[in-house]
């Protein structure tokens, strides 16, 4: 599954326990939803690798809770916001 290369969503983009076979790109992604979750894979299941990293950006949460990854999970340069979660 691609979301990356100019992806671009205003609201949250939910995968809650999808069954994806391959892998879950989202470099170059913007997921926007600083009030609330902007990925949500809960309980998702990915057979490769989640790419969340090469100028990726999640202005809200990201949500991988009980999500079962095969392959690694690459958040390198990968830039993580949530305005006002830690007040």
């Amino acid at each position: 599954m691609f979301l990356s290369d100019g992806f671009h969503a205003t609201g949250e983009v939910k995968l809650v326990s999808a069954a994806i076979t391959g892998q879950l790109a989202c470099a170059g992604g913007r997921f926007e939803r600083p009030d609330g979750v902007a990925l949500n894979a809960n309980g998702a299941t990915v057979g490769a690798s989640v790419f969340l990293h090469g100028g990726f950006h999640a202005a809200g949460e990201v949500n991988l809770v009980r999500a079962a990854i095969t392959g690694q999970l690459a958040c390198s340069g990968g830039r993580f916001e949530r305005p006002g979660a830690w007040r």
